[in-house]
């Protein structure tokens, strides 16, 4: 089965990662280390002030990316399927697609119902 379907490794960063958010991941990583070893008040405050800073940067850019990407949805739809299966773990488009009740299968009947669905808006 892994020859013909190999599997797909899990990327060592996030798609929406910068210098800033990988320094401030090993300065996370380095005060928990801290903490762990020396279990002190200032270390778990370091920690804490680490873990914040890092998680508040992570959730402005992922944001961001989510913006990006929803900005470039009318300009590159292939963008907006990329996204979708990086964030499943699968490679491929959506085999079937569904829609309230209905489904489609083959290209066309995708595009007719992401275009019946995208009408309203």
């Amino acid at each position: 089965f892994p020859s013909c379907c190999p599997l797909l490794k899990p990327a060592p960063n996030p798609k929406w990662s910068n210098r800033a958010l990988r320094l401030l991941k090993s300065d996370k990583n380095r005060a928990q280390r801290a903490y762990r070893l020396n279990n002190t008040l200032h270390n778990l405050c370091v920690y804490k002030y680490a873990a914040k800073a890092y998680r508040l940067l992570n959730r402005h850019l992922y944001r961001r990316y989510v913006r990006r990407l929803q900005m470039r949805l009318t300009i590159d739809p292939g963008s907006f399927f990329r996204f979708v299966n990086s964030r499943r773990g699968s490679a491929s488009l959506p085999s079937t697609l569904f829609l309230d009740l209905s489904s489609a299968t083959s290209n066309p009947d995708i595009c007719n119902l992401f275009a019946k669905h995208f009408s309203s808006v």
